[in-house]
């Protein structure tokens, strides 16, 4: 069953899961509803298909919703973009809910141009992991973002990836020796304008490998997973390879990066490819968006491959509305599908490798019985620190690795602040304090 759901203005859904109730959940953003122009809009259905809840999140400018997973504890976490709460155009804007849609912790993380998250998982050690991509910091126009974050929302560590122009991360899991794959854009390396970007980092966040994949006039991937022989499978599209506009392409990678095969597949116009996923028999699905096929101008399109994606067999989904409400929301339901819609298949590539790594912030949690929506993220001897609300009196001290406090601050009426690290290299230990309530971050002065 198919659902969307939408109001009087413009409503987007960009992620879509399956909850362990057998629903669904589906984040996006929307104009309808909320406190500003756009806001995360989360709409929780039942496993009939009907709406349990929905929720809006954001400020009084803009939100935008592109990722979301359920976590261990039966909530969600979500991931995507904030102007509201930035300190300059974008930010990345990261969103725990319990299991209701109650919003339990928000984190912005960025700097003073743009920066996104488009994916968020969940890792082993019950942290999250966000990718996505910086204008802020890095070495060229827009880096590969990746974001470590603790179970509540602090930060671990912060990475960027790229070389002197821009380079995109738009998918991440967590593999199965700890690491992560990253894969997305890149038009700092590669053959010509941008390729297909994929990033193997380690669990010690260094780089394994980084592989470009592509043709001279455009291509990218949407999404990436690790298949059952330990290698990878990515999907999104190619403008170097098909017959005309954009096309499908299907990318597989053994376990050390090397590309073992391509495909593309096409129509007489534009088709794209969203998502991939194995099944349970081996086999792989593709979801994406197709021109070429379909009973309207554009229509969903769902591909099953075999397990060595030699035969192809799709479907398109043409969605209609119905005259079915809620006070919310209005609800429909698809039209009937359209089989066996035949698409052929060819292959094409170029690989090359490149990328480099950016440690931007990072910091541990030795103590803390303070208010969980505090972070500190320190790089090159600068602090930074979001108190997560506006504090009447903050205490703040530094202290070296000998237990000498080599600074002491009041703040009044503050939420954030900034703090100079004036020593030698070495280990410091930075202690906020209110009241009875106490946090102490480590952090290590290296340049």
């Amino acid at each position: 069953m198919d659902k969307s759901n939408w109001g009087s203005q413009n409503d987007w859904s960009y992620s879509i899961i399956q909850t362990s109730d057998s629903g669904y959940a589906a984040v996006g953003y929307t104009s309808s509803f909320g406190a500003g122009g756009y806001d995360v809009y989360v709409v929780k259905l039942k496993p009939d298909g009907t709406i349990g809840w929905t929720k809006t999140i954001g400020g009084s400018s803009d939100e935008e919703g592109y990722s979301i997973i359920q976590t261990s504890d039966g909530g969600y976490a979500i991931s995507g973009k904030t102007k509201s709460f930035s300190v300059g155009s974008w930010d990345v804007y990261v969103i725990k809910l319990d299991s209701t849609g109650t919003v339990q912790w928000t984190r912005t993380i960025g700097g003073i141009d743009t920066d996104v998250g488009t994916s968020i998982i969940q890792t082993s050690d019950s942290g999250y992991v966000v990718a996505g991509y910086t204008c802020s910091f890095g070495v060229g126009g827009c880096d590969v973002y990746v974001i470590k974050l603790f179970s509540t929302g602090t930060i671990q560590w912060i990475k960027t990836i790229g070389g002197s122009n821009d380079d995109i991360g738009y998918s991440i899991i967590q593999t199965s020796d700890g690491g992560y794959a990253i894969a997305g854009y890149t038009m700092s390396f590669g053959v010509d304008y941008y390729d297909v970007y994929v990033i193997k980092l380690s669990s010690d966040e260094t780089i394994e490998w980084t592989k470009t994949i592509g043709g001279f006039h455009g291509d990218d991937a949407s999404s990436i997973i690790q298949t059952s022989d330990g290698g990878y499978a990515i999907v999104g599209k190619t403008w170097s390879f098909g017959t005309s506009g954009a096309d499908i392409y299907v990318i597989k990678l053994n376990s050390t990066g090397t590309v073992q095969w391509t495909k593309t597949i096409k129509g007489s116009q534009d088709d794209i490819g969203s998502s991939i996923t194995q099944t349970s028999y081996s086999e792989y699905a593709i979801a994406g968006w197709t021109y070429s096929f379909g009973a309207s101008e554009v229509d969903i399109f769902v591909i099953k491959l075999d397990t060595n994606f030699n035969t192809c067999s799709a479907c398109s989904i043409q969605i209609v509305n119905s005259d079915t409400s809620s006070p919310n929301s209005q609800v429909s339901s698809p039209a009937p599908l359209t089989n066996n819609v035949n698409s052929s298949v060819s292959s094409g590539g170029n690989v090359s490798t490149g990328g480099t790594l950016t440690l931007i912030c990072s910091s541990d949690i030795i103590e803390n019985n303070f208010d969980k929506l505090t972070s500190l993220c320190y790089s090159n001897g600068k602090i930074k620190i979001n108190f997560g609300r506006v504090y009447e009196n903050i205490s703040i001290g530094i202290k070296d690795v000998s237990g000498r406090e080599i600074m002491r601050k009041e703040l009044k009426n503050v939420d954030r602040t900034e703090l100079d690290i004036k020593g030698n290299n070495g280990v410091y230990f930075i202690e906020l304090k209110n009241k009875d309530r106490r946090v102490v971050f480590k952090v290590i002065k290296a340049r």
